[in-house]
């Protein structure tokens, strides 16, 4: 069960040694992985010191996953700096219609 992110999967996995079971049933020779980098990673991740709002701008973004990896490369950004990104999603036409400081002017 993931508490708060994805990024949590693998610490849960070799909590539970998951990650030995499949290497012996594969019959990998393997050493235990160092996560202390991706246990720190998380720790970011799930308890930021800090918040900021971005607008992340498209034509198609009702299609989550068309932005995805603008999505995950802001928080991967966030965590390095300790801050939980909050994203705003908005159509471009919307900034078209409406204009940009209307339509974003909150955000960050």
């Amino acid at each position: 069960d993931v508490k708060h992110t994805i990024y949590e999967c693998p610490l849960d996995l070799r909590r539970d040694k998951i990650d030995r079971l499949v290497v012996d049933h594969l019959g990998i020779d393997s050493p235990t992985p160092d996560l202390a980098d991706w246990e720190d990673f998380v720790e970011r991740v799930v308890n930021p010191k800090h918040s900021v709002d971005i607008a992340v701008v498209g034509k198609y973004i009702e299609l989550h996953d068309a932005y995805k990896s603008i999505y995950e490369s802001l928080t991967h950004a966030g965590a390095s700096h300790y801050t939980k990104v909050n994203i705003i999603r908005v159509d471009a036409e919307a900034i078209e219609q409406h204009g940009a400081r209307h339509v974003i002017g909150e955000v960050d």
